[in-house]
């Protein structure tokens, strides 16, 4: 499956191919990677409804959806949200509403339109402003589908059933809210819209990451042994432990023996820590999709690297990774991993946003094939950096010159 997203925010047009198993967005800051990273999970997540409905309940939707048709100019209109049936785009708009406060393309003014794009058929969501003014969110299909085919039969029932984000900032977003913020994220997700409730702003991704971490079962699940083992051993050199009555993860020194809170350890540690919690005690080995912003956050170019194969080897053992990355060092790895032919460059989605005149899109200009991924992101930095330097040297001998 695809997912096409336009007019959305600062983006333009941006389409993700879920056929592949490792996801790496480049580009550079305030462009919308993070747009994209969390528009995508929230789609998902949604989509799951949708692929749990019975053949019974989608030609209700059909027969329902064919008289609003034949009624109205609005094309497949959905009806009121109260119907069972309508999970779906109930949660899609619940999901919207509770992370973004704008949604129309920043630039251009135009409505956002997603497609979810199957070898089916083709759900397509935009928004419509109704005659009170009231934002809805409603779907339509192109072409022939909900009159010919029972689209239901076509949906991946299990393929995305489990969804997983990890912020940026994870570990800073884990200290400040881990005494009260599974409370927080509960009651985040159950006041969408509510004004006469306030409370501190946390939108959809981000409480998700809170509730499944305060969630953890201390029981070690033993599906990512090795890449858990190599992490805490190699890397972080001691434990993460989740501590059954505080609710909290925990680091535990393999030098000292010492346990401590994770604002307690390096920045380091603290920022690796929630992904190893994710990999021991949450994240299921199939039909898994990870979402992970800026992993290279607090961590050295040589921890950089490892993290890459990391991401890698989840990627081939069944967790479909998507990541947003500024880290040179990653994106080398990565492309030394598509030469030594550890990973298949057509399981590899690498996106380059850059501004448009309407917003941002794919170049198009950084896909991973067999012999890597051309740099169109970093280099134009470096390369400036470098002349830079050596103007200065120039000037510096030239001054030392005109001295002696």
């Amino acid at each position: 499956m695809k997912i096409s997203i336009k007019n959305f925010g600062p983006i333009d047009h941006f389409e993700f191919d879920l056929e592949k198993d490792l996801h790496v967005i480049y580009g550079e800051n305030n462009i919308g990677k993070s747009w994209a990273i969390s528009l995508l999970y929230l789609s998902l997540k949604s989509w799951k409804a949708l692929s749990n409905l019975s053949i019974e309940q989608f030609n209700n939707i059909k027969e329902k959806q064919k008289y609003r048709l034949e009624n109205t100019d609005k094309k497949f209109l959905l009806p009121e949200t109260t119907w069972e049936e309508d999970e779906f785009i109930r949660d899609f708009n619940n999901s919207l509403y509770n992370t973004f406060t704008q949604m129309k393309n920043f630039i251009s003014g135009l409505e956002p339109e997603i497609k979810f794009i199957t070898n089916h058929f083709t759900l397509q969501i935009t928004r419509d402003d109704d005659e009170e003014g009231d934002e809805e969110l409603f779907f339509y299909n192109k072409g022939y589908v909900f009159s010919d085919l029972n689209v239901v039969e076509y949906l991946p029932n299990d393929e995305y059933e489990n969804i997983y984000f990890l912020p940026a900032s994870k570990s800073g977003i884990y200290q400040v809210l881990s005494n009260m913020g599974n409370i927080f994220a509960q009651l985040a997700q159950y006041s969408l819209r509510d004004k006469n409730l306030s409370l501190p702003a946390m939108n959809e991704p981000v409480s998700d990451y809170i509730l499944n971490i305060a969630t953890i079962q201390s029981k070690r699940q033993g599906r990512f042994n090795q890449l858990v083992d190599f992490l805490e051993e190699k890397v972080i050199e001691g434990s993460v432990i989740f501590d059954d009555f505080q609710k909290k993860l925990k680091y535990k020194s393999n030098r000292t023996g010492l346990v401590s809170e994770l604002h307690e350890a390096s920045s380091m540690i603290a920022e690796i820590s929630p992904l190893v919690a994710y990999l021991k005690y949450i994240l299921p080995k199939k039909n898994s999709i990870l979402f992970i912003e800026e992993p290279e956050a607090h961590l050295h170019p040589k921890v950089q690297v490892e993290m890459m194969k990391i991401f890698v080897e989840l990627a081939k053992s069944g967790v479909k990774v998507v990541m947003t990355t500024h880290s040179d060092f990653m994106m080398n790895e990565l492309t030394n991993l598509l030469l030594e032919k550890k990973i298949d460059a057509d399981k590899v989605g690498s996106y380059h946003l850059m501004m448009g005149e309407k917003g941002s899109y794919d170049a198009g200009d950084m896909k991973a094939t067999i012999e890597g991924i051309e740099d169109y992101n970093f280099t134009d930095v470096a390369v400036e950096q470098y002349e830079r330097r050596m103007a200065i040297l120039e000037k510096l001998n030239q001054d030392a010159i005109a001295e002696n």
